[in-house]
């Protein structure tokens, strides 16, 4: 454009130039990732970066694909969200950034969470007993890398509050005030990735357990061990003593004179193995006496956290087989983590305080395929995306051969 200046019979001409927003050669628009993966569980505010000189938009070509941010000028970034794949196949998505008459792509590529070797799904405990009063708010935890729901076969009694998740996460019920006289069992069935886990609850009636007879209760520490219930007024006619858990094996001996009544004291001497696990758990052992249940309840608590050898100030440690001290951290080697050969081991750390995580390093011998890294705020929601606020790092090896030996895991911040 032009302005004209004019006066005393001589002109004066401004002229004004403007280059224009469509294509040039001097627009730029690039993305700081043109791809990234991510597991069946779903992402919150994932960020990807914007490096531009012009307006630009972004518009994700799929309903799982949420974008946050759908415009911006200049340099910035596109916050989007990643829903659960509840799907057994993997599935793919792009966000395409567009300005300056340039065109960004960005693809997003999710595994599925159907049924695949690769899928976890187990509970922390297969059964729990209670007595006829209610129960509120109790927790089951789930460990998994799918998506799952919960489902209680007694929905009048025994109800679940927590119906569904995705990842690592935990069950949450309430049992009912028994009013009858017999005990009752129900069960939480938790399916997800093909794979089906059963928790089984049993509560006491008013008069005691199922069929007459009575209950009484025994607490193990993690390191196990073995301790004794006694009940009075046993009737002849034992026919079976069971454990409800592979943990617990018990047996029983009889003792006093046949009284007018026709009854025995009974001793049930029960032993709990040690509890390796972080998570706390629970049986019973029921002795059968004519036609009547003796029941004893037993809980045992979780493994506690121990202190690494070497490892950082503030981080505490806890290994499958209970290696006090043969667990490293942050970079520091010491005598390394060798748990026994066999399938399922982990190693969890817990920091004093949250720090950043943005990977973790496993070295050792023989390393497998397959080990997961897991990082946590809370304890309770788990991924294996980096943290900028990570209180706990979860490390698992495969379910199959033989474990190998880790020499040191090492937090980069």
């Amino acid at each position: 454009g032009k302005i004209t200046v004019t006066g005393g019979g001589k002109t004066a001409t401004f002229t004004v130039t403007q280059s224009g927003g469509g294509s040039t050669s001097s627009a730029v628009l690039t993305l700081g990732a043109t791809s990234r993966s991510f597991t069946a569980a779903a992402a919150s505010s994932k960020e990807l970066a914007v490096t531009a000189s012009v307006s630009w938009t972004a518009k994700s070509s799929a309903s799982w694909l949420e974008v946050k941010t759908a415009s911006g000028k200049g340099n910035g970034k596109i916050v989007y969200n990643v829903k659960a794949n509840t799907g057994s196949g993997s599935r793919t998505g792009k966000i395409t950034v567009t300005g300056g008459g340039k065109t960004a792509t960005f693809t997003v590529t999710q595994s599925g969470g159907g049924s695949t070797s690769s899928a976890v799904l187990t509970l922390g405990a297969t059964s729990r007993s209670f007595t006829a009063a209610a129960a509120s708010s109790k927790e089951l935890a789930v460990t998994a890398n799918v998506g799952w729901t919960a489902k209680s076969s007694a929905t009048s009694w025994l109800v679940v509050k927590t119906a569904s998740g995705s990842g690592n996460g935990k069950v949450v019920y309430n049992v009912a005030a028994n009013t009858g006289s017999s005990g009752r069992s129900a069960t939480i069935t938790v399916s997800g990735g093909g794979l089906t886990r059963t928790f089984t609850v049993t509560q006491e009636g008013q008069g005691g357990t199922s069929g007459g007879g009575g209950s009484a209760s025994l607490s193990f520490t993690s390191a196990g061990g073995t301790k004794t219930a006694t009940f009075s007024g046993v009737p002849m006619g034992v026919s079976t003593l069971a454990c409800s858990a592979g943990w617990l094996s018990a047996t029983y001996s009889l003792s006093g004179n046949m009284t007018s009544g026709g009854s025995y004291t009974a001793t049930i001497t029960v032993t709990a193995a040690a509890n390796s696990t972080v998570a706390s758990r629970s049986g019973k052992v029921t002795l059968t006496a004519n036609g009547q249940a003796y029941v004893v309840n037993v809980t045992q608590t979780a493994t506690k956290a121990k202190s690494a050898a070497k490892g950082s100030g503030g981080v505490w440690v806890t290994t499958s087989d209970e290696s006090a001290g043969d667990a490293v951290a942050d970079g520091d080697e010491g005598t390394g983590w060798s748990p026994a050969a066999g399938g399922g081991a982990w190693v969890a750390l817990s920091f004093e305080a949250p720090r950043a995580v943005r990977g973790v390093v496993v070295k050792g011998e023989g390393l497998p395929e397959g080990m997961r890294a897991l990082v946590s705020e809370d304890g309770d929601v788990w991924s294996e995306e980096g943290s900028e606020a990570a209180s706990y790092l979860w490390v698992t090896l495969p379910d199959e051969g033989n474990v190998p030996n880790v020499t040191e895991i090492e937090c980069e911040p």
